[in-house]
């Protein structure tokens, strides 16, 4: 009887599409690509894509926004705000610091689904003259409501 790739252990199907994903660049969207092959493949995948997640801006956002099982896999997870400067003031919109509010309150839910959580960073870029940066983006509690959300695992 002939064997498929199906056959293998599953280690070794885990460790394939690792070394896929790791393989830099991924610009073609390999490991995207052998997910959509069947469930298994999918759910092995995801472990590996969503194992260590680095979110900045836009990012951020659409993570936050989009429905997914990401929560369940992340190990490692960094945050990282830009906001934007124009002569050494930060520049936001009232209606891009609503967004912004509303990805953190969005965020301190998801953390909690974040069983396997071991690593956690949060981090505001500022310029030195400008310090209160954090403070634009994080008001009311919002630093408190996203550590309190913290998985026990952290």
């Amino acid at each position: 009887m002939p064997r498929t790739i199906m056959d293998l252990p599953l280690e070794l199907l885990q460790d394939a599409l690792k070394s896929i994903f790791h393989f830099p660049p991924d610009i073609d969207g390999t490991l995207l690509n052998c997910m959509s092959t069947c469930s298994l493949w999918r759910h092995i995948g995801e472990s590996t894509l969503y194992s260590n997640v680095t979110l900045t801006g836009p990012q951020l956002v659409k993570f936050c926004e989009s429905p997914n099982d990401a929560a369940k896999w992340t190990k490692s997870l960094i945050v990282h705000i830009q906001p934007a400067y124009y002569k050494h003031e930060v520049v936001l919109s009232d209606n891009k610091m609503q967004e912004l509010r509303s990805t953190m309150r969005r965020l301190s839910m998801m953390l909690r689904f974040m069983s396997n959580l071991q690593t956690f960073s949060f981090r505001v870029s500022h310029k030195e003259h400008v310090p209160q940066a954090i403070g634009l983006v994080l008001r009311r509690g919002g630093l408190k409501r996203i550590l309190s959300s913290l998985p026990r695992s952290i």
